[in-house]
């Protein structure tokens, strides 16, 4: 198996999980299945600090990232600093989480969690896959989805696909860096070293759109 497979080119269900902002569109529905689930950061934050809040420095202090095969050349698969799962700049409280991308670098570098890592990101998970807090959609063909996932974090759930190709599920995905959006701190957005504002380099032959 690709190591730097994405789990959205699967048709397991996803972990909430974000990037700058993204969008959808939806061309054909997996046969059932594949649910999109948005939530607040700002609602995770809060229940961190009504719930655990010994978690708030945990997710401050952050974690490296597998960058998954969208490094530069001759650059290190993992980040080099720990990115905040929460980060605070001008008054303004940004989030970026991928549990799966958190989890494959501590593999890849032969690193094990603490008991308090564990914990954090356990929490994470469970409150933003909780009725209250999640907003569960079907997203129809013909149907757009767009979110700034530095507030609203993202996911979907599992799907059967359908037998026949020409039926099979069918949605573009879009990253899209915004240079007029909010500003973020340096160690919190220059995940890729391509600069404050940048995001994934060009690679060589990814020309087609990918399924989400």
């Amino acid at each position: 198996m690709d190591r730097n497979v994405r789990a959205y080119q699967t048709d397991a269900e996803l972990f909430f999980h974000n990037c700058d902002s993204v969008g959808l569109l939806s061309f054909r529905k997996a046969k059932s299945g594949g649910v999109s689930r948005l939530a607040s950061a700002m609602t995770l934050y809060n229940e961190v600090l009504a719930k655990h809040p010994e978690h708030v420095e945990v997710l401050a202090r952050g974690f490296h990232y597998d960058l998954r095969g969208e490094e530069l050349p001759g650059v290190s698969p993992l980040t080099p600093h720990r990115i905040p799962v929460y980060s605070w700049l001008e008054g303004r409280l940004s989030c970026r989480y991928v549990h799966t991308a958190i989890v494959t670098a501590a593999r890849k570098a032969g690193m094990s969690f603490t008991d308090e890592e564990t914990a954090a990101m356990t929490f994470l998970n469970e409150t933003a896959a909780r009725e209250d807090v999640r907003l569960d959609m079907m997203l129809e063909p013909g149907d757009m989805q767009f979110c700034n996932n530095h507030m609203v974090p993202h996911s979907r759930t599992a799907y059967e696909e359908w037998p026949e190709p020409d039926r099979k599920r069918h949605m573009l995905r879009l990253w899209l860096n915004n240079p007029n959006g909010r500003r973020l701190a340096p160690e919190f957005a220059d995940r890729y070293r391509q600069g404050i504002g940048m995001g994934v380099p060009p690679l060589a032959g990814a020309t087609r759109a990918e399924v989400a």
